[in-house]
């Protein structure tokens, strides 16, 4: 019930008597309380209104009502009702300015209304208000639950509530990073609820687009259904349910591929019918597992799924979606959009990454090695198209200074070690000596004799492109290829 309704109602015969804002008068009365009280905030709830004859308030001086109806309004009062008594014969002006100055709606009721009858029919109202949306509430919960028994997701779940409950719902996780829902604007009186999913979780979930006490009421119901949703994302295991693969993901074991081809068999994974890796990580653990279980919610063609944790990072093995692939057999990005799109934003430093389909054992240690070796960043993408810098990516790092001292050692020690790295480069990477002069920056003449140099260090012929690929892996191995291009 909001005060404005108090004046709808022909029955009591409300009048205002201050101009009051838009807002004062959409205010939401919880409860109505008779006092004479000159103070008597301590005695109210927030959103009451008062009902007064001004009794204890014989007074003309307008200083005295600007502080009593300032004490009201500090005590979150959403109007004075005002009714005629043995103080006074009308309607005190004093009060009127003082409800004007600090917009507080002042309202008078006739002398036959008694305070007893406004109060219980304003009570009345309000529990009338509160038992339907009680009830609301319920239903809201119910159909939650009704949906979360069938297998329904967290954004399922939060879509129902804002399509019944005509809200913003939005879930926040420990870092106050909003997870999933329709955040409001930051201006709006929102309502927050703590969750309980895992003991260390601190997530809260969020409302707005009402009286903050409507939706302490629309909620509560259905906070135990997130909470149920939440806790079956967080709890169920993310067990590596392939120890063979993950171990062979940091070692090429060829003896080892039959046994991985066995345990994706048993997970009801077959590799001729098509596989793709995802990579999945966020900023803290209980939201990488939560994004890890909704990934596989809206992949969830079948239960069949596998998930292998690497450091930080979760990789989880799913049968290629029918409808992901095109005309030519290709990733197509706007249908991954379309499944996992709405379950990161690249706000939040969630990521997910579509890694390249498999067929066998090789083609999935490789997609999986790739999609170690890629680059983190926030939101949702395809891996890009495999590139020579792919290829060096799954030589371990260990091997890798090696194989440059290996290859470049000789240069590395030379006092011209700047020049030739870039000369170097400009041969490993262009098909012609004119070109590799002019990105080098020098005379023809004078790249061919730094050619020859080149070849005796390195002893090699750098007119066989494999010693040039050799040397263009050994460049771009720990940063010498881009130390290189700064030159």
């Amino acid at each position: 019930m909001k005060v404005s309704d108090l004046i709808g109602n022909s029955g009591l015969g409300v009048s205002l008597s201050t101009p009051s804002s838009e807002s004062a008068m959409k205010a939401a009365i919880k409860s109505a309380v008779t006092t004479e009280l000159i103070d008597p905030g301590a005695f109210l709830e927030p959103e009451s209104l008062i009902l007064t004859t001004g009794i204890s308030m014989r007074v003309e001086d307008q200083r005295i009502w600007n502080a009593y109806v300032e004490r009201l309004s500090n005590a979150k009062v959403v109007g004075i009702v005002f009714g005629h008594g043995s103080a006074h014969q009308k309607i005190p002006p004093g009060l009127v300015e003082a409800g004007r100055l600090l917009d507080m709606p002042v309202l008078q009721i006739p002398t036959d209304v008694s305070f007893l009858q406004l109060q219980h029919s304003i009570n009345q109202t309000i529990a009338g208000e509160r038992y339907w949306l009680s009830r609301k509430s319920w239903d809201i919960a119910n159909t939650c639950t009704r949906a979360a028994s069938r297998g329904a997701g967290l954004i399922e779940i939060l879509k129902i509530i804002e399509q019944k409950a005509g809200v913003s719902v939005w879930v926040c996780d420990n870092l106050n990073v909003p997870f999933a829902g329709t955040p409001a604007a930051e201006h709006v009186p929102t309502a927050t609820f703590p969750l309980a999913f895992s003991p260390d979780s601190h997530w809260q979930l969020s409302a707005a687009g009402a009286e903050i006490s409507d939706l302490e009421i629309l909620m509560s119901p259905s906070i135990a259904v997130v909470n149920m949703v939440l806790n079956n994302h967080f709890e169920k295991p993310l067990s590596d349910n392939a120890p063979t693969l993950l171990g062979t993901i940091s070692r090429c074991d060829q003896d080892s591929f039959p046994e991985i081809e066995s345990e994706l068999i048993s997970q009801g994974l077959h590799l001729p019918s098509g596989l793709i890796p995802i990579r999945i990580s966020a900023v803290n653990h209980s939201r990488r597992n939560i994004l890890a279980r909704m990934v596989s919610h809206a992949l969830s063609q079948s239960q069949n799924e596998l998930f292998l944790q690497v450091n930080q990072q979760i990789f989880l093995i799913v049968p290629v979606p029918v409808d992901v692939l095109d005309e030519q057999g290709s990733k197509n990005l706007d249908t991954w959009e379309s499944l996992l799109g709405g379950l990161v934003d690249a706000d939040t430093h969630d990521e997910i990454v579509v890694g390249f389909q498999a067929q066998d054992v090789d083609q999935l240690l490789f997609s999986l090695q790739l999609l170690r070796n890629e680059p983190s960043s926030s939101g949702l993408r395809a891996s890009p198209p495999l590139k020579f810098s792919n290829l060096l990516q799954l030589m371990p790092q260990q091997f890798q200074a090696p194989a440059r001292t290996m290859v470049l050692g000789r240069i590395e020690a030379s006092p011209e070690r700047a020049r030739l790295l870039q000369i170097l480069k400009s041969v490993c990477t262009t098909s012609t000596l004119s070109q590799a002069a002019d990105i080098a920056g020098i005379h023809r003449n004078t790249l061919n004799s730094a050619i020859t140099k080149l070849e005796r260090l390195l002893q090699l012929d750098l007119s066989d492109p494999q010693n040039r690929a050799l040397c263009l892996i050994a460049l771009r191995a720990t940063g010498s290829f881009d130390e290189a291009r700064q030159c």
